[in-house]
């Protein structure tokens, strides 16, 4: 099991993309619930940003696992902290709490409903032997600033994975122009140059009055 962050800096407004990955290498098939919590203020899992968190792609890209595997979602906020060893299939396939997130067999892509900003995206299904699925999600901040982060989960029975995406410090500057150039830092440069044709000048008029 692993999640990994597409960037794991990204500028302000920039989508946050995660891989995820549900791998099994046992000699038989298994079947999988696995819970991707979206993130939000204050997590356990120290998440701090402002804002909500929307999520804008769901993907499923291992093609030959689509006809095996099933997306659910919740926006219940009851269900916020919970993993995948707190449910089993029936919870997710029976509960009005969960409703399934249907996607193209052909892209994999879901279909995304208006302002998603589910608790948590849940993969169902049965994963053959020596498979790996692979998911990709993609989040936006739209109030996100600079320097919060964002840290997803991923579980699936007692196995958890974390992938961290932060938002670019911003670098103030003073009396900053066009070219991002702050004024005392244009006036040193001014100095230096003066100095510079200054004692060109005195070297020029030195080699003429020895010549």
């Amino acid at each position: 099991l692993s999640k990994l962050a597409d960037k794991q800096i990204v500028d302000v407004g920039e989508d946050i993309g995660f891989m995820l990955n549900i791998g099994n290498n046992a000699n038989n098939s298994m079947d999988i619930i696995a819970v991707d919590s979206l993130p939000y203020p204050g997590d356990d899992q120290g998440s701090d940003f402002t804002g909500e968190c929307y999520v804008k792609e769901v993907t499923i890209q291992t093609e030959d696992l689509r006809d095996k595997i099933e997306l659910y979602y919740t926006n219940d906020p009851n269900q916020k902290g919970k993993t995948s060893i707190d449910y089993n299939k029936g919870d997710i396939e029976n509960n009005t709490v969960f409703q399934e997130l249907k996607f193209d067999q052909n892209t994999g892509k879901a279909k995304i409903p208006d302002d998603f900003k589910p608790v948590s995206v849940v993969a169902v299904g049965t994963l053959p032997s020596s498979k790996t699925l692979k998911i990709h999600i993609t989040l936006n901040l739209p109030e996100g600033k600079a320097g919060e982060h964002v840290v997803n989960r991923l579980t699936r029975g007692d196995l958890e994975s974390d992938a961290r995406t932060y938002y670019k410090e911003e670098i103030p500057v003073t009396g900053v122009n066009d070219h991002r150039i702050g004024i005392p830092e244009m006036m040193m440069a001014l100095l230096v140059i003066l100095a510079g044709i200054g004692s060109s000048c005195r070297m020029f008029k030195k080699r003429k009055e020895r010549s």
